[in-house]
């Protein structure tokens, strides 16, 4: 069973406007009831689209066109974070048809129109719509390559986790739950999230669904056999409500695009953190969930500065991690010291070093040539802490050996929070 996190995620500006939507996003999800009745009423307040801030798509696609929903994160039984989402646009036609020039219609594919097809407790029957073993049913089907790889972009799909899918009750039984990569929406998920799921649809690459369009779920009917669920996207006062079709309708083979299957799944925590999204479309929902499940240090090299201050981060200015206010040898040059201010947000490792030089003639060919010989290199590694603030003070004793012609001081600061080269910050050289 998985532990939905109990966290309110407010609109991204919800002090100042009103959301189009309930501002309730994650704060509400739940454990779904798969007991609870479906019925052709639900859910009561459909939305024709998704909104735009709970959607998100990769900035490297390779399913053109395509978006996805974040619909709820979860805390896994191993206390990781998984991300509910569905797939915006749903299974093109042609996909797996035995007529190219028609589409899917839920099970227009792979001989599919010879097997009968229905309802069963058991999840390995031969003729369960959702055994994924079953060579033509809608598990296998969904979870094919062919359709996994036209409808969901290949960075996402690397980071999709197997997931326990559990049913509503059938007519006299409740189906058992299936062990899958991708499913399809149930009734009770369709409900509990249709503050975020609008019912219009597409196909990939395709127009929108003509008259008579659906959209399938999962679920089956309580009341009457081999009958399945689906979201209507025609017929005015039914707009996103659920019906359901019997197997004749379901496996109809019709033309056009009029029946869509799309594509759920859970991600695994690692993907915000490795897969670059598109930042001009990514919403203001799922930015907030990035910054509140991925620590900055572990996103930072994947997003520019610019980026990574559009999704919400904190951002340190490399000029103020180590600002320098006073540096200098003493007058005898046996101490070098060095002040700095700094934020207490901020933590890294200071390097001093100070080098001593001596002039030498070196014969080039025949030019002779006065040159620096580094005869001495002390250096200083400082950890400042995120404790540390204000001024701080450091000092490094010098003991040349002998008499130094020049003398050089370099200080590098590499802050923990981001990968910074020493050219970043400069080489202070302070007067000799």
């Amino acid at each position: 069973m998985k532990k939905t996190i109990k966290k309110l995620l407010v609109c991204g500006i919800c002090s100042a406007v009103v959301c189009g939507i309930s501002c309730a996003a994650f704060a509400d999800s739940k454990n779904i009831d798969y007991s609870a009745a479906v019925s052709s009423s639900m859910p009561a307040s459909p939305i024709a689209e998704s909104p735009a801030e709970f959607k998100f798509k990769p900035a490297d696609s390779s399913v053109s066109g395509q978006e996805y929903v974040l619909i709820d994160v979860y805390d896994s039984d191993a206390e990781k974070k998984e991300y509910f989402v569905l797939a915006e646009y749903g299974v093109p036609k042609g996909i797996g048809a035995l007529d190219s020039g028609k589409g899917i219609d839920f099970y227009n594919y792979a001989d599919i129109e010879k097997k009968p097809w229905g309802w069963s407790a058991d999840a390995e029957d031969e003729h369960n719509w959702w055994n994924p073993s079953a060579e033509g049913s809608t598990a296998n089907f969904i979870n094919s390559d062919e359709v996994v790889s036209t409808v969901i972009d290949a960075n996402v799909g690397e980071y999709v986790t197997e997931h326990e899918w559990h049913f509503e009750k059938a007519k006299g039984f409740t189906p058992a739950s299936v062990t899958t990569k991708y499913a399809l929406l149930s009734g009770r998920e369709y409900i509990e999230y249709s503050d975020r799921i609008g019912y219009s649809v597409h196909n990939v690459g395709q127009t929108p669904l003509a008259a008579n369009g659906f959209w399938y779920l999962r679920t089956p009917n309580a009341a009457a056999e081999n009958t399945v669920a689906a979201v209507r996207v025609h017929t005015a006062g039914q707009l996103g409500k659920i019906v359901f079709l019997s197997n004749t309708q379901a496996l109809g083979y019709l033309s056009g695009h009029t029946r869509v299957m799309r594509p759920c799944f859970y991600l695994s925590e690692d993907f915000f953190r490795n897969v670059k999204l598109d930042i001009d479309s990514l919403g203001a929902e799922v930015k907030k969930v990035i910054r509140d499940t991925i620590p900055y240090e572990d996103i930072s090299d994947l997003y520019t500065t610019e980026e990574l201050l559009q999704i919400g981060y904190d951002v340190p200015d490399p000029d103020a991690l180590c600002k320098i206010v006073s540096q200098g040898f003493n007058e005898d040059k046996t101490l070098y010291s060095i002040e700095f201010s700094k934020s207490s947000a901020h933590s890294g490792k200071l390097m001093l070093i100070v080098t001593g030089f001596k002039n030498a003639e070196k014969d080039f060919g025949g030019t002779v040539k006065t040159v620096p010989q580094l005869i001495y290199t002390k250096y200083k590694a400082i950890e400042i802490n995120g404790e540390d603030s204000g001024r701080l003070r450091y000092e490094l004793p010098i003991d040349f050996e002998e008499k130094c012609d020049d003398t050089e001081v370099y200080l590098w600061f590499y802050p923990s929070l981001k990968k910074v080269e020493a050219e970043d910050f400069g080489r202070i050289l302070p007067e000799k």
